[in-house]
This record gives C-alpha cells, sequence and structure tokens, in this order.
C-alpha cells in the first residue's frame, strides 16, 4: 500500500488539505473507472469515500487493524 508516512495537517488552521496520494496501477485503475463510470471527479470520489468511512470514537477506522500491525510498546524494566 506504498509508504507508511502519516499526514501532518492541523484541522484548527481551518486551511485545505490537498493531499497528493499515488496508487499503483491496479488502484489507479480501479479509481478512475469509478470516477469515470459515476461521472464525477477523483476530488468528489476521495470526499464521498471518507465520508462513509466508519470510524470509533477516537476517529480511527473500524477496518484499521485488518491492515494495520498492533505496535507493541518498550519493554518496561526497573531501571526505566
Amino acid at each position: 500500500m506504498g509508504g507508511r508516512s502519516v499526514p501532518t495537517y492541523d484541522p484548527t488552521s481551518g486551511a485545505k488539505y490537498t493531499p497528493n496520494p499515488r496508487f499503483d496501477a491496479e488502484r489507479g485503475a480501479k479509481l478512475v473507472k469509478a470516477c469515470q463510470t459515476s461521472n464525477i471527479n477523483v476530488t468528489a470520489m476521495l470526499s464521498i469515500l471518507i465520508d462513509k468511512m466508519e470510524v470509533d470514537k477516537d476517529g480511527r477506522p473500524v477496518w484499521a487493524d485488518e491492515y494495520v500491525p498492533a505496535q507493541e510498546g518498550l519493554p518496561i524494566t526497573k531501571d526505566s
């Protein structure tokens, strides 16, 4: 799924967020076809998908655990 870099953005700024996603050929083709057959542009398609994305109380997508491996904490020792 490409790089794992987390975007930095301050939602309190009120500024529009402009992502620059790069998709592999298969996902790109799927996205373009979906936009063409729906007669909407990529920005509208991504906005609709985001609006429909189910999130938990913390804003985390409910499906995230399927794609993002759980991070283990550092071991705690008595000297820590």
